[in-house]
Protein backbone atom coordinates (compact mmCIF):
# COMPACT_ATOMS: atom_id res chain seq x y z
CA UNK A 1 0.00 0.00 0.00
CA UNK A 2 2.73 2.42 0.96
CA UNK A 3 4.47 1.81 -2.37
CA UNK A 4 1.29 2.48 -4.31
CA UNK A 5 0.71 5.71 -2.41
CA UNK A 6 4.22 6.91 -3.20
CA UNK A 7 3.72 6.09 -6.87
CA UNK A 8 0.42 8.01 -7.00
CA UNK A 9 1.98 11.00 -5.26
CA UNK A 10 4.88 10.97 -7.72
CA UNK A 11 2.49 10.86 -10.68
CA UNK A 12 0.49 13.77 -9.29
CA UNK A 13 3.61 15.87 -8.84
CA UNK A 14 4.79 15.10 -12.38
CA UNK A 15 1.33 15.80 -13.83
CA UNK A 16 1.12 19.12 -11.99
CA UNK A 17 4.58 20.07 -13.22
CA UNK A 18 3.67 19.24 -16.83
CA UNK A 19 0.32 21.06 -16.55
CA UNK A 20 1.86 24.21 -15.15
CA UNK A 21 4.67 24.09 -17.68
CA UNK A 22 2.18 23.88 -20.59
CA UNK A 23 -0.26 26.42 -19.18
CA UNK A 24 2.33 29.06 -18.37
CA UNK A 25 4.82 28.51 -21.18
CA UNK A 26 5.76 31.81 -22.78
CA UNK A 27 7.64 32.97 -25.84
CA UNK A 28 10.04 35.87 -26.14
CA UNK A 29 8.64 38.30 -28.71
CA UNK A 30 10.76 41.26 -29.70
CA UNK A 31 11.33 43.71 -32.50
CA UNK A 32 12.10 47.30 -33.42
CA UNK A 33 9.75 50.21 -33.93
CA UNK A 34 11.06 53.55 -35.13
CA UNK A 35 9.85 57.17 -35.28
CA UNK A 36 10.17 58.89 -38.64
CA UNK A 37 12.93 61.54 -38.75
CA UNK A 38 13.93 60.90 -35.11
CA UNK A 39 17.14 59.60 -33.51
CA UNK A 40 15.48 58.76 -30.17
CA UNK A 41 12.79 56.13 -30.70
CA UNK A 42 11.76 55.65 -27.08
CA UNK A 43 8.21 55.79 -25.78
CA UNK A 44 6.36 53.92 -28.53
CA UNK A 45 3.62 51.90 -26.84
CA UNK A 46 3.35 48.37 -28.24
CA UNK A 47 0.06 46.62 -27.39
CA UNK A 48 -0.33 42.88 -27.92
CA UNK A 49 -4.01 41.89 -28.04
CA UNK A 50 -4.52 38.12 -28.04
CA UNK A 51 -7.58 37.08 -30.09
CA UNK A 52 -7.22 33.25 -29.91
CA UNK A 53 -7.33 30.72 -28.35
CA UNK A 54 -8.21 33.08 -25.47
CA UNK A 55 -8.19 36.83 -25.04
CA UNK A 56 -5.65 38.93 -23.18
CA UNK A 57 -3.68 42.15 -23.50
CA UNK A 58 0.01 42.81 -22.83
CA UNK A 59 2.05 45.95 -23.41
CA UNK A 60 5.64 46.93 -23.96
CA UNK A 61 7.49 50.19 -24.65
CA UNK A 62 10.44 50.89 -26.91
CA UNK A 63 13.81 52.12 -25.64
CA UNK A 64 15.86 54.85 -27.29
CA UNK A 65 17.06 52.49 -30.03
CA UNK A 66 13.48 51.40 -30.79
CA UNK A 67 13.83 47.92 -29.29
CA UNK A 68 10.97 46.28 -27.39
CA UNK A 69 10.33 42.84 -25.95
CA UNK A 70 7.50 40.91 -24.29
CA UNK A 71 6.79 37.48 -22.89
CA UNK A 72 3.60 36.09 -24.45
CA UNK A 73 1.65 32.85 -24.31
CA UNK A 74 1.05 30.89 -27.51
CA UNK A 75 -1.73 32.45 -29.55
CA UNK A 76 -2.83 34.75 -32.34
CA UNK A 77 -2.27 38.46 -31.75
CA UNK A 78 -3.11 41.88 -33.16
CA UNK A 79 -0.26 44.29 -32.41
CA UNK A 80 -0.57 48.10 -32.44
CA UNK A 81 2.15 50.73 -32.18
CA UNK A 82 1.34 54.29 -31.10
CA UNK A 83 2.84 57.53 -29.86
CA UNK A 84 1.41 61.03 -29.71
CA UNK A 85 2.34 63.07 -32.77
CA UNK A 86 2.77 60.05 -35.01
CA UNK A 87 0.45 57.96 -37.19
CA UNK A 88 -0.28 54.65 -35.48
CA UNK A 89 0.77 51.35 -37.06
CA UNK A 90 -0.31 47.75 -36.68
CA UNK A 91 0.37 44.08 -37.41
CA UNK A 92 -2.66 41.80 -37.43
CA UNK A 93 -3.29 38.05 -37.12
CA UNK A 94 0.25 37.24 -35.98
CA UNK A 95 0.63 33.60 -34.90
CA UNK A 96 3.12 33.54 -32.02
CA UNK A 97 3.96 30.00 -30.90
CA UNK A 98 7.75 30.29 -30.55
CA UNK A 99 10.37 32.92 -29.83
CA UNK A 100 9.81 35.48 -32.61
CA UNK A 101 11.38 38.71 -33.84
CA UNK A 102 8.70 40.77 -35.55
CA UNK A 103 9.20 42.87 -38.66
CA UNK A 104 10.47 46.43 -38.18
CA UNK A 105 7.85 49.16 -38.32
CA UNK A 106 8.21 52.94 -38.67
CA UNK A 107 5.58 55.39 -37.41
CA UNK A 108 5.20 58.37 -39.73
CA UNK A 109 5.15 61.86 -38.31
CA UNK A 110 1.61 63.11 -37.94
CA UNK A 111 0.82 65.79 -40.49
CA UNK A 112 -2.06 68.18 -39.87
CA UNK A 113 -2.76 68.07 -43.62
CA UNK A 114 -3.69 64.57 -44.77
CA UNK A 115 -3.68 64.25 -48.54
CA UNK A 116 -6.00 61.91 -50.47
CA UNK A 117 -5.08 59.93 -52.54
CA UNK A 118 -1.37 60.83 -52.57
CA UNK A 119 -0.76 59.65 -48.99
CA UNK A 120 -4.03 57.94 -48.03
CA UNK A 121 -5.83 55.98 -50.72
CA UNK A 122 -9.33 56.64 -49.33
CA UNK A 123 -11.02 59.49 -47.51
CA UNK A 124 -12.01 57.18 -44.65
CA UNK A 125 -8.43 56.03 -44.11
CA UNK A 126 -7.34 59.65 -43.83
CA UNK A 127 -10.15 60.38 -41.36
CA UNK A 128 -9.14 57.36 -39.28
CA UNK A 129 -5.61 58.76 -39.01
CA UNK A 130 -6.66 62.36 -38.40
CA UNK A 131 -6.68 64.15 -35.04
CA UNK A 132 -8.97 66.99 -33.96
CA UNK A 133 -8.03 70.15 -35.85
CA UNK A 134 -6.57 68.33 -38.85
CA UNK A 135 -7.59 68.80 -42.48
CA UNK A 136 -8.22 65.96 -44.92
CA UNK A 137 -7.53 67.46 -48.35
CA UNK A 138 -9.05 65.49 -51.22
CA UNK A 139 -7.94 65.79 -54.84
CA UNK A 140 -10.47 65.82 -57.71
CA UNK A 141 -12.04 62.50 -58.63
CA UNK A 142 -14.82 60.12 -57.69
CA UNK A 143 -14.44 58.27 -54.39
CA UNK A 144 -16.81 55.32 -54.05
CA UNK A 145 -17.09 55.01 -50.29
CA UNK A 146 -19.20 55.83 -47.26
CA UNK A 147 -17.39 57.97 -44.72
CA UNK A 148 -17.87 58.49 -40.98
CA UNK A 149 -16.33 61.36 -39.00
CA UNK A 150 -16.41 59.17 -35.86
CA UNK A 151 -16.82 62.22 -33.63
CA UNK A 152 -13.67 63.95 -34.87
CA UNK A 153 -13.58 67.73 -35.20
CA UNK A 154 -11.74 67.83 -38.51
CA UNK A 155 -12.13 69.51 -41.89
CA UNK A 156 -12.73 67.25 -44.88
CA UNK A 157 -12.54 69.28 -48.06
CA UNK A 158 -11.72 69.32 -51.75
CA UNK A 159 -9.23 71.65 -53.40
CA UNK A 160 -11.97 74.28 -53.17
CA UNK A 161 -10.58 74.85 -49.67
CA UNK A 162 -7.22 76.03 -50.94
CA UNK A 163 -8.23 77.63 -54.26
CA UNK A 164 -11.84 78.85 -53.81
CA UNK A 165 -12.39 77.48 -57.34
CA UNK A 166 -16.01 76.31 -57.35
CA UNK A 167 -15.36 73.82 -60.17
CA UNK A 168 -13.83 71.49 -57.57
CA UNK A 169 -17.24 71.13 -55.90
CA UNK A 170 -18.68 69.25 -58.89
CA UNK A 171 -15.46 67.45 -59.80
CA UNK A 172 -14.79 65.98 -56.34
CA UNK A 173 -17.49 63.37 -55.76
CA UNK A 174 -18.20 61.00 -52.89
CA UNK A 175 -20.40 58.23 -54.29
CA UNK A 176 -22.20 56.10 -51.70
CA UNK A 177 -22.85 53.28 -54.17
CA UNK A 178 -26.32 52.75 -52.62
CA UNK A 179 -24.54 51.18 -49.64
CA UNK A 180 -25.89 53.49 -46.93
CA UNK A 181 -25.55 57.15 -46.02
CA UNK A 182 -22.65 58.73 -47.88
CA UNK A 183 -21.49 60.84 -44.90
CA UNK A 184 -22.21 60.13 -41.23
CA UNK A 185 -21.86 62.35 -38.19
CA UNK A 186 -23.07 60.12 -35.38
CA UNK A 187 -20.58 60.37 -32.54
CA UNK A 188 -20.72 64.00 -31.49
CA UNK A 189 -18.60 66.77 -32.94
CA UNK A 190 -18.97 70.54 -32.98
CA UNK A 191 -19.01 73.25 -35.63
CA UNK A 192 -15.33 72.61 -36.41
CA UNK A 193 -16.35 69.28 -37.96
CA UNK A 194 -16.53 70.65 -41.51
CA UNK A 195 -17.50 69.14 -44.87
CA UNK A 196 -16.68 71.46 -47.76
CA UNK A 197 -16.29 71.41 -51.51
CA UNK A 198 -17.88 68.09 -52.52
CA UNK A 199 -20.75 66.55 -54.44
CA UNK A 200 -22.46 63.93 -52.26
CA UNK A 201 -24.44 61.42 -54.32
CA UNK A 202 -25.88 57.92 -54.71
CA UNK A 203 -26.49 57.39 -51.01
CA UNK A 204 -29.24 55.24 -49.53
CA UNK A 205 -30.77 55.96 -46.14
CA UNK A 206 -31.63 53.25 -43.64
CA UNK A 207 -34.87 52.89 -41.69
CA UNK A 208 -34.11 56.19 -39.92
CA UNK A 209 -33.07 58.10 -43.01
CA UNK A 210 -30.40 60.34 -44.43
CA UNK A 211 -29.46 59.11 -47.89
CA UNK A 212 -26.76 61.69 -48.51
CA UNK A 213 -25.89 62.76 -44.97
CA UNK A 214 -26.93 61.23 -41.64
CA UNK A 215 -26.34 63.37 -38.56
CA UNK A 216 -27.36 62.64 -34.98
CA UNK A 217 -26.33 64.51 -31.81
CA UNK A 218 -23.65 66.43 -33.74
CA UNK A 219 -23.21 70.05 -34.80
CA UNK A 220 -21.27 70.05 -38.08
CA UNK A 221 -20.70 72.78 -40.63
CA UNK A 222 -21.60 72.04 -44.26
CA UNK A 223 -20.36 74.59 -46.77
CA UNK A 224 -20.10 74.74 -50.54
CA UNK A 225 -21.53 71.26 -50.97
CA UNK A 226 -23.93 69.70 -53.49
CA UNK A 227 -26.17 66.94 -52.14
CA UNK A 228 -27.90 65.35 -55.12
CA UNK A 229 -29.28 62.03 -56.33
CA UNK A 230 -29.68 60.37 -52.92
CA UNK A 231 -32.67 58.49 -51.53
CA UNK A 232 -34.13 57.21 -48.31
CA UNK A 233 -36.77 54.60 -47.64
CA UNK A 234 -37.88 56.73 -44.69
CA UNK A 235 -36.82 60.32 -43.86
CA UNK A 236 -34.43 62.84 -45.33
CA UNK A 237 -33.64 61.73 -48.84
CA UNK A 238 -30.79 64.24 -49.00
CA UNK A 239 -30.00 64.89 -45.33
CA UNK A 240 -31.41 64.06 -41.90
CA UNK A 241 -30.52 65.93 -38.72
CA UNK A 242 -31.61 64.52 -35.35
CA UNK A 243 -30.89 66.37 -32.09
CA UNK A 244 -28.24 68.38 -33.91
CA UNK A 245 -27.32 72.03 -34.42
CA UNK A 246 -25.87 72.21 -37.93
CA UNK A 247 -24.79 75.21 -39.98
CA UNK A 248 -25.38 75.09 -43.76
CA UNK A 249 -23.87 77.75 -46.00
CA UNK A 250 -23.75 77.83 -49.80
CA UNK A 251 -25.27 74.37 -50.12
CA UNK A 252 -27.38 72.93 -52.95
CA UNK A 253 -29.79 70.10 -52.12
CA UNK A 254 -31.42 68.81 -55.30
CA UNK A 255 -32.96 65.74 -56.90
CA UNK A 256 -33.21 63.67 -53.72
CA UNK A 257 -36.10 61.37 -52.76
CA UNK A 258 -37.51 60.49 -49.35
CA UNK A 259 -40.38 58.12 -48.78
CA UNK A 260 -41.69 59.67 -45.57
CA UNK A 261 -40.62 63.13 -44.33
CA UNK A 262 -38.28 65.52 -46.07
CA UNK A 263 -37.37 64.71 -49.62
CA UNK A 264 -34.49 67.16 -49.53
CA UNK A 265 -33.74 67.70 -45.87
CA UNK A 266 -35.31 66.61 -42.58
CA UNK A 267 -34.89 68.14 -39.11
CA UNK A 268 -36.00 66.51 -35.85
CA UNK A 269 -35.44 68.15 -32.46
CA UNK A 270 -32.68 70.31 -33.86
CA UNK A 271 -31.57 73.92 -34.23
CA UNK A 272 -30.74 74.82 -37.80
CA UNK A 273 -28.78 77.74 -39.25
CA UNK A 274 -29.27 77.80 -43.03
CA UNK A 275 -27.91 80.57 -45.26
CA UNK A 276 -27.50 80.93 -49.02
CA UNK A 277 -28.95 77.50 -49.72
CA UNK A 278 -30.87 76.16 -52.72
CA UNK A 279 -33.35 73.31 -52.22
CA UNK A 280 -34.85 72.19 -55.51
CA UNK A 281 -36.40 69.25 -57.33
CA UNK A 282 -36.70 66.99 -54.28
CA UNK A 283 -39.60 64.61 -53.66
CA UNK A 284 -41.28 63.14 -50.61
CA UNK A 285 -44.04 60.55 -50.82
CA UNK A 286 -45.64 62.08 -47.74
CA UNK A 287 -44.69 65.48 -46.23
CA UNK A 288 -42.07 68.15 -46.82
CA UNK A 289 -40.86 67.76 -50.38
CA UNK A 290 -38.08 70.30 -49.89
CA UNK A 291 -37.73 70.66 -46.11
CA UNK A 292 -39.39 69.04 -43.11
CA UNK A 293 -39.15 70.64 -39.65
CA UNK A 294 -40.38 68.94 -36.47
CA UNK A 295 -39.68 70.33 -33.00
CA UNK A 296 -36.94 72.41 -34.51
CA UNK A 297 -35.82 76.01 -34.11
CA UNK A 298 -33.66 77.88 -36.54
CA UNK A 299 -33.11 80.56 -39.12
CA UNK A 300 -33.35 80.39 -42.91
CA UNK A 301 -31.76 83.34 -44.70
CA UNK A 302 -31.45 83.82 -48.47
CA UNK A 303 -32.87 80.40 -49.28
CA UNK A 304 -34.51 79.29 -52.54
CA UNK A 305 -37.04 76.45 -52.34
CA UNK A 306 -38.26 75.48 -55.80
CA UNK A 307 -39.77 72.61 -57.75
CA UNK A 308 -40.20 70.26 -54.79
CA UNK A 309 -43.12 67.84 -54.39
CA UNK A 310 -44.98 66.12 -51.53
CA UNK A 311 -48.58 65.35 -50.56
CA UNK A 312 -48.40 68.09 -47.92
CA UNK A 313 -45.92 70.94 -47.79
CA UNK A 314 -44.50 70.69 -51.27
CA UNK A 315 -41.80 73.21 -50.43
CA UNK A 316 -41.71 73.32 -46.62
CA UNK A 317 -43.59 71.39 -43.93
CA UNK A 318 -43.14 72.90 -40.48
CA UNK A 319 -44.77 71.47 -37.35
CA UNK A 320 -44.29 72.42 -33.70
CA UNK A 321 -41.25 74.45 -34.66
CA UNK A 322 -40.01 78.00 -34.43
CA UNK A 323 -38.28 78.84 -37.69
CA UNK A 324 -37.47 82.38 -38.76
CA UNK A 325 -37.63 82.66 -42.56
CA UNK A 326 -35.95 85.73 -44.04
CA UNK A 327 -35.39 86.53 -47.74
CA UNK A 328 -36.85 83.28 -49.08
CA UNK A 329 -37.93 82.54 -52.63
CA UNK A 330 -40.50 79.72 -52.61
CA UNK A 331 -41.77 78.91 -56.07
CA UNK A 332 -42.91 76.07 -58.31
CA UNK A 333 -43.52 73.63 -55.44
CA UNK A 334 -46.48 71.24 -55.47
CA UNK A 335 -48.64 69.50 -52.89
CA UNK A 336 -50.04 66.54 -54.77
CA UNK A 337 -53.38 64.78 -54.43
CA UNK A 338 -53.25 62.04 -51.78
CA UNK A 339 -55.87 59.94 -53.55
CA UNK A 340 -58.62 61.18 -51.27
CA UNK A 341 -58.93 64.62 -52.75
CA UNK A 342 -56.57 66.22 -50.23
CA UNK A 343 -53.42 68.26 -50.78
CA UNK A 344 -52.10 70.93 -48.45
CA UNK A 345 -49.63 73.76 -48.75
CA UNK A 346 -47.92 73.82 -52.09
CA UNK A 347 -45.35 76.35 -50.89
CA UNK A 348 -45.49 76.06 -47.10
CA UNK A 349 -47.68 74.02 -44.77
CA UNK A 350 -47.72 74.84 -41.05
CA UNK A 351 -50.24 72.47 -39.45
CA UNK A 352 -49.91 73.30 -35.76
CA UNK A 353 -48.08 75.00 -32.90
CA UNK A 354 -45.64 76.87 -35.04
CA UNK A 355 -43.79 79.89 -33.70
CA UNK A 356 -42.37 80.61 -37.13
CA UNK A 357 -42.39 83.87 -39.04
CA UNK A 358 -41.88 84.93 -42.66
CA UNK A 359 -40.45 88.26 -43.80
CA UNK A 360 -39.08 89.78 -46.98
CA UNK A 361 -39.93 86.72 -49.04
CA UNK A 362 -41.63 85.71 -52.30
CA UNK A 363 -44.15 82.84 -52.54
CA UNK A 364 -45.35 82.50 -56.12
CA UNK A 365 -46.38 79.77 -58.53
CA UNK A 366 -46.91 77.04 -55.93
CA UNK A 367 -49.79 74.55 -56.20
CA UNK A 368 -52.49 74.42 -54.92
CA UNK A 369 -51.65 77.50 -52.78
CA UNK A 370 -48.70 79.50 -51.52
CA UNK A 371 -49.18 78.88 -47.84
CA UNK A 372 -51.59 76.96 -45.62
CA UNK A 373 -51.48 77.24 -41.85
CA UNK A 374 -53.66 76.13 -38.96
CA UNK A 375 -51.97 78.59 -36.62
CA UNK A 376 -51.17 82.27 -36.90
CA UNK A 377 -47.68 83.25 -37.98
CA UNK A 378 -46.58 86.80 -38.76
CA UNK A 379 -46.00 87.32 -42.48
CA UNK A 380 -44.68 90.77 -43.38
CA UNK A 381 -43.14 92.63 -46.32
CA UNK A 382 -43.59 89.65 -48.61
CA UNK A 383 -45.04 88.97 -52.05
CA UNK A 384 -47.68 86.26 -51.48
CA UNK A 385 -49.68 84.93 -54.41
CA UNK A 386 -53.30 85.09 -53.33
CA UNK A 387 -52.50 87.83 -50.83
CA UNK A 388 -51.92 88.08 -47.10
CA UNK A 389 -53.07 90.89 -44.80
CA UNK A 390 -49.73 91.29 -43.00
CA UNK A 391 -47.84 94.59 -42.90
CA UNK A 392 -46.11 95.47 -46.17
CA UNK A 393 -47.31 92.42 -48.10
CA UNK A 394 -48.16 92.59 -51.81
CA UNK A 395 -49.84 90.25 -54.29
CA UNK A 396 -48.13 90.83 -57.64
CA UNK A 397 -46.25 88.67 -60.15
CA UNK A 398 -42.62 89.10 -59.08
CA UNK A 399 -41.35 88.81 -62.67
CA UNK A 400 -38.55 86.30 -62.18
CA UNK A 401 -35.77 86.68 -64.75
CA UNK A 402 -35.79 83.10 -66.11
CA UNK A 403 -37.64 80.60 -63.89
CA UNK A 404 -37.49 77.88 -66.57
CA UNK A 405 -33.73 77.79 -65.99
CA UNK A 406 -33.93 78.28 -62.22
CA UNK A 407 -32.99 81.95 -62.37
CA UNK A 408 -35.16 83.61 -59.76
CA UNK A 409 -33.53 87.01 -59.77
CA UNK A 410 -35.97 89.83 -60.53
CA UNK A 411 -36.48 91.56 -63.84
CA UNK A 412 -36.15 95.30 -64.02
CA UNK A 413 -39.55 96.72 -63.10
CA UNK A 414 -40.50 93.87 -60.77
CA UNK A 415 -43.03 95.06 -58.15
CA UNK A 416 -41.01 93.15 -55.54
CA UNK A 417 -37.97 95.41 -55.97
CA UNK A 418 -37.67 97.78 -53.00
CA UNK A 419 -40.88 96.35 -51.52
CA UNK A 420 -39.20 94.49 -48.68
CA UNK A 421 -38.60 95.38 -45.07
CA UNK A 422 -36.68 98.67 -44.83
CA UNK A 423 -34.00 97.04 -42.68
CA UNK A 424 -33.64 93.90 -44.80
CA UNK A 425 -34.25 94.89 -48.41
CA UNK A 426 -31.09 95.69 -50.34
CA UNK A 427 -31.06 97.04 -53.86
CA UNK A 428 -33.40 94.64 -55.66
Amino acid sequence: MEGDFRMIKKLLVVSFFVFTTISFATNTIDGNAFLENQTNHSGIQVVFEQTAPSTSTDTSTTNASGYYTAQLENGIYDITYSKDGFVSGSLTNQTLSANTTLSDITLLEHNTLLNVPAVFSTIQTAIDNALDGDTVLVQSGTYVENINYNGKNIVVGSLFLTTQDTSYISSTIIDGNQSGSVVRFNSGGDSTAVLSGFTITNGSGNNIGGGGIYCIASNPTLSNVIISGNNSSSNGGGIIFIASNPTLTNVTISGNTGYDSGGGICFYNSDATIKNVTISGNTSSFVGGGIYFSNTDGTLTNVTVSGNTAISGGGIYCTESGVSMINLTITGNTATNDGFGGSDGGGIYLPNNSGSNLVNSILWGNEPESILTNTYIPITYSDIEGGNPGIGNINSNPLFADPANDNYTLQLGSPAIDAGHPDLDGDG
